[in-house]
């Protein structure tokens, strides 16, 4: 609950609402957490006036998995795609989303054994194949293509997906930085909405995304977006920071 501690603070302080919610990791799988993701979702809408929550105004940030989740709650929220339950389409819009170091193609993921995420006991391996106790080595995402292109965000665009502000670490080891460049690029080619912004020198999780510049540089982008604030922003469509 106390990740990403400090960007909670600035918005807060910012006067926007904030919730930390949870999901199911393994041994779940993939529609157990897209559940958790879309009832939290409804949870604020049901909640809005007791919070004072304008329900029109909902964004989703999320880092790692969280921002794979966010992006594939952007782009399915108002579906009943993945989830094990139905949840009121109106109760999980979103309108804004931000990944940090996500990922959005799980056919890519595993393509190369010189990268972590290749080990089938790699999150995004158990979260497609399950948890097996059996000593076979379950299916790569390149050999269940039709799976790992349903769980992907990039595969799932169309109109009327809220913005999305990607950010990625040009030193991240652990989900390559191609992920969030093709994300970008493909919402942009469909005339959405995409900032793409690479941290210089930043890992996955490194200290780098801990510094106030970040957690400032995404109020700023929220407020704008989701119309909190009347000034534009000077914002390139990919910054180096």
């Amino acid at each position: 609950m106390h990740k990403l501690i400090q960007l909670k603070l600035v918005l807060a302080e910012a006067g926007v609402v904030v919730a930390s919610a949870t999901y199911r990791t393994i041994p779940a799988n993939l529609s157990a957490m897209v559940t958790d993701a879309k009832q939290a979702l409804a949870y604020l809408y049901q909640q809005a006036a007791v919070y004072r929550i304008d329900p029109n105004k909902i964004a989703v940030i999320g880092d790692s998995a969280g921002g794979y989740l966010a992006q594939l709650l952007g782009t399915i929220s108002q579906t009943p795609a993945i989830s094990q339950t139905q949840v009121q389409s109106k109760q999980n819009q979103v309108a804004a989303v931000v990944s940090l170091y996500g990922f959005s193609n799980l056919l890519l993921m595993g393509a190369d054994p010189k990268r972590p995420e290749f080990d089938p006991a790699a999150p995004t391996m158990l979260m497609l194949n399950g948890v097996s106790l059996a000593p076979q080595k379950p299916l790569m995402p390149t050999e269940i293509t039709e799976r790992a292109r349903q769980a992907s965000p990039l595969f799932k665009l169309h109109s009327g997906i809220p913005p999305f502000l990607l950010m990625h670490g040009d030193a991240d080891q652990l989900v390559p930085l191609a992920q969030t460049k093709a994300m970008a690029t493909a919402m942009r080619q469909a005339g959405l909405d995409a900032e793409e912004i690479i941290l210089a020198g930043a890992g996955h999780g490194t200290a780098e995304w801990y510094q106030p510049e970040v957690a400032y540089l995404i109020r700023d982008w929220l407020l704008e977006k989701l119309d909190w604030d009347s000034g534009p922003l000077d914002l390139k469509q990919q910054t180096t920071l």
